[in-house]
């Protein structure tokens, strides 16, 4: 079984003599990269003096954790954003697999530009962060739409985004900071161990969470792990799905993606969920 622990998404591959090819793919993708936990209470005192701290410790330097760390930095407060790759929104440079999004950059939308028609704007728009939310507006020129004008991106724009939102507001974002450890600081707060070339420690009062899921969510089905392989390694060349029966577990954002970038290759496509599929 090949499962990469940092991509919450499953798939399964078998090949038969008669070219039959099952994909399993489970996780939404979408909704794991905005999920944020918060972990953290009020700290007392911490052990070290001269440790390097923070009020607020955010894990992740992708769209939730950029967007956090701006509303942090619109209110004043003391915080860092760990991001284990080197740039912001790294994620986003090997994921969706496929490399294409199925989230839509709608620029166009009939409705002009007023106050009323900007939020319509905003609900066609699945990419673009929030600004100045305290006065209604937004950055017009930090718009999603203002990169690309592609209905369907490339995966590399989004990562692209992130980087640009990063440097536009100076966020304090430190990268190649990956968080191997958290613990819990007497009598209250955390301590992180953060990986590098030289692992350093850091105490922060609050401990936000937004790297989206950790571990892979593999279905209970006998055989899988001998007969299959994730979605993250799962092949990305179109030949190789040409003229075979492809099986994809997970109707999630991941799962769709998988279908649309196969679709055209394959014999037959059949995507099987849990429950009911509801749409957005």
């Amino acid at each position: 079984m090949l499962a990469d622990r940092t991509q919450g998404s499953w798939a399964s591959r078998q090949v038969s003599p008669s070219g039959c090819f099952c994909a399993v793919v489970r996780a939404d993708m979408a909704r794991a990269l905005a999920a944020a936990a918060l972990l953290g209470v009020a700290v007392g005192h911490v052990a070290s003096s001269e440790a390097e701290r923070h009020d607020y410790c955010v894990i992740g330097g992708g769209l939730a954790g950029l967007q956090l760390g701006y509303f942090l930095k619109q209110a004043g407060r003391d915080y860092v954003i760990l991001e284990r790759g080197p740039a912001a929104g790294t994620f986003f440079r090997k994921f969706p697999r496929h490399r294409n999004l199925i989230s839509i950059n709608k620029r166009h939308t009939g409705r002009g530009g007023s106050a009323l028609a900007l939020e319509h704007n905003l609900r066609h728009d699945w990419h673009s962060l929030l600004t100045s939310v305290e006065s209604g507006g937004v950055e017009e020129d930090m718009l999603f739409h203002k990169l690309t004008d592609e209905f369907y991106p490339h995966a590399d724009k989004l990562a692209d985004y992130a980087e640009q939102w990063a440097e536009r507001w100076a966020l304090n974002i430190r990268t190649g900071a990956g968080v191997t450890a958290v613990r819990q600081s007497q009598p209250d707060g955390f301590e992180l161990t953060v990986g590098g070339s030289t692992p350093s420690q850091l105490f922060c009062r609050w401990v936000v969470v937004a790297s989206g899921l950790s571990t892979p969510n593999v279905p209970d089905i006998p055989g899988l792990e001998e007969n299959s392989v994730s979605y993250n390694d799962m092949p990305t060349a179109r030949d190789f799905y040409a003229n075979k029966t492809v099986a994809i577990i997970g109707a999630g954002n991941a799962g769709f993606e998988t279908f649309k970038a196969v679709m055209a290759d394959a014999a037959y496509v059949h995507i099987h969920g849990p429950s009911h599929i509801r749409m957005a």
